[in-house]
């Protein structure tokens, strides 16, 4: 355990804020002329299920990453938490980042045992995630990340301001 923020389900650094929109363009935009954060570090078209593809863009903020999720199809926890018309983000979800193996073990077995509904879980080279649906509780999701391997680099071209 990091021993940071406790042995629950916020065990974990808080690393990530997430945000969902129609246009991660004119978000990253929005960033950079309103809060300074200049660049972001893009994967564009990323599989994402059946039919679905995702835009993502992230940038750290200080400690705090900003990751902004355009879906682009399908029918997933990122189209069905879009912002509304007119409106260009929507937050979706806390990361959380788990630094050792030991620790993912035990917040995942937290989170799978909290009663909250796993929106989706796995493992792609070499990232573990685990999304906890905590919309009725909090009003967004959860995310655990942990990364080993090759994967320890995955952050390593995400601009820093």
């Amino acid at each position: 355990m990091n021993g940071l923020t406790g042995n629950g389900l916020y065990a974990a650094r808080h690393f990530q804020n997430a945000y969902t929109t129609r246009d991660v363009d004119a978000a990253a935009r929005m960033f950079a002329e309103r809060h300074g954060v200049k660049t972001f570090h893009y994967l564009r078209d990323v599989p994402f299920g059946p039919g679905a593809t995702i835009h993502i863009g992230l940038a750290w903020a200080g400690d705090v990453m900003i990751e902004l999720i355009q879906p682009n199809g399908g029918d997933n926890l990122y189209t069905n938490w879009l912002p509304a018309d007119g409106q260009l983000l929507r937050f979706h979800h806390m990361g959380h980042l788990i630094d050792d193996a030991a620790e993912w073990q035990k917040v995942s077995t937290l989170g799978r045992q909290s009663g909250l509904p796993i929106a989706i879980d796995g493992v792609n080279y070499g990232v573990h995630y685990l999304y906890l649906d905590a919309r009725a509780e909090l009003g967004h999701f959860l995310e655990y990340v942990h990364l080993e391997g090759d994967a320890v680099h995955f952050f390593d071209a995400v601009p820093r301001y």
